[in-house]
């Protein structure tokens, strides 16, 4: 048995000495990996944690042992809003199966054909309030805005409202249900990172967040009771049985967890195609030929594909997967093999997997399409953005489809400059894997 190694840990506080809480979490784990190797150890109070940066151990925890490695306490807050009943997010072992199996034909190409005509319809309504020349002062909140005009059509059948003034403003007042979603994301991501306690101190954003949520649960469950005209997430739910509370449960953790995603993807990819004008006027000559009403030539345009790919492989959204050891386990890591106690955060870097040097060469950190004309095996097992096996996303279509529909039209129709200085903007996890400051860019009609 094999000792990996440790980060400095001290008495009672542990390793913290060793972390910087300001700071991107996922840079730091992916920096500190680069110094002790793809699996280390290190400690948070009397927490201990493990830290695996390679596929064949990612694989292992998330996939072939995902009933040893579960969600833990990391969604408490989840099951803690929907009162016990689990959704797909924090749900685990033979639940986590029942109710992907209730989910996964719902994200069928067949369903998804709607997908196409929601995405073509409301960015047909909604790109022309960009006008002839739009400098966008936040385009995260922007993208954000779309994807959740689209998401919730296509699950709850609500007709999200975007103004004009939105567009260049990300502070202008907008639909109620942005609100709700940015405030119930940002609360969440601060209770799993500041711990239990911190839901009990008598703050503002507290006594809020009681009120959203109940507010929030009662705008969804009239959508269910009232049902949706339309085959909409709702519709597939009730027909698997499930009762009101239980769908408000799933539709919590899909809408939030779908827009977001969609969102910080579609904006690094403005942010990469805005850097480089070659790779921007490339793509548009491609998509130029290109019906946009005919969805699927744009989702399956090769260049288009290996733009999306890219980004994806550079700013996943979700760079950390945590899980926690329901027993006493032994992992294997070539030579290497370490115990895992009972109890062990184990801190999965997807992110790192996706950039490594040793599988994606010289250039892993250069944003380059093309690496994805000739992938190697090891490479080609490496790509796994939205995870992989029997953990793969279930929305992974959906949100593919979003992105590639969404960049198309909005390349097609405009030219994207930066705004700000984009040297300076760097990666930060938040609830998906932000930046550490507003990206502004100007959509210059063409």
């Amino acid at each position: 048995m094999s000792t990996i190694p440790s980060l400095k840990t001290l008495p009672i506080i542990g390793s913290i000495g060793e972390l910087n809480f300001k700071d991107c979490l996922f840079k730091q784990l992916n920096e500190k990996s680069n110094e002790l190797g793809d699996s280390y150890r290190f400690k948070i109070f009397n927490k201990d944690i493990v830290v695996i940066g390679n596929y064949d151990l990612y694989k292992d925890v998330i996939v072939k042992k995902r009933n040893t490695f579960l969600k833990g306490s990391t969604l408490n807050e989840i099951k803690h809003i929907n009162k016990g009943r689990a959704s797909i997010l924090d749900a685990d072992g033979k639940q986590w199966q029942d109710l992907r199996g209730e989910l996964v034909h719902f994200f069928t190409p067949k369903v998804l054909e709607n997908l196409y005509s929601i995405t073509n319809r409301r960015l047909e309504k909604d790109l022309p309030l960009f006008g002839e020349n739009s400098l966008v002062d936040n385009v995260e909140v922007l993208m954000g805005k779309i994807a959740l005009a689209i998401t919730s059509e296509f699950f709850i059948e609500h007709d999200f409202k975007i103004q004009k003034e939105e567009v260049t403003n990300s502070k202008a007042d907008c639909d109620s249900f942005y609100y709700f979603q940015k405030f119930l994301i940002a609360e969440l991501t601060k209770r799993m990172n500041y711990g239990p306690m911190w839901k009990y101190l008598p703050t503002l954003s507290n006594l809020r967040f009681s009120k959203f949520i109940k507010e929030g649960k009662q705008f969804v469950r009239q959508k269910v009771e009232r049902g949706t005209t339309s085959y909409t997430l709702i519709t597939h739910l009730k027909n698997q049985g499930l009762d009101t509370e239980a769908i408000i449960g799933q539709i919590y953790g899909l809408v939030g967890a779908s827009f977001e995603s969609t969102a910080v993807s579609l904006t690094w990819a403005l942010y990469f195609l805005a850097q480089n004008e070659e790779l921007q006027n490339e793509l548009y000559k491609e998509l130029s030929l290109l019906d946009l009403t005919n969805s699927n030539s744009i989702i399956k345009n090769q260049l288009l594909e290996n733009y999306v790919a890219e980004t994806l492989r550079l700013r996943p959204a979700f760079p950390i997967l945590f899980r926690e050891a329901a027993e006493d386990k032994e992992l294997s890591d070539g030579d290497i093999s370490f115990k895992v106690k009972k109890g062990t955060v184990v801190f999965s870097l997807l992110g790192k997997i996706l950039n490594n040097q040793q599988v994606w060469g010289d250039d892993h950190n250069k944003f380059n399409p093309q690496r994805f004309n000739s992938l190697s095996n090891e490479q080609r097992k490496a790509y796994i953005p939205y995870s992989t096996g029997t953990r793969t996303c279930l929305g992974r279509e959906m949100a593919s489809i979003e992105v590639k529909l969404i960049l198309a039209h909005i390349l097609r129709s405009y030219h994207i400059k930066a705004a700000c200085d984009l040297s300076k903007v760097k990666p930060k996890q938040k609830f998906v894997f932000s930046s550490d400051r507003e990206i502004s860019l100007e959509f210059i009609r063409r």
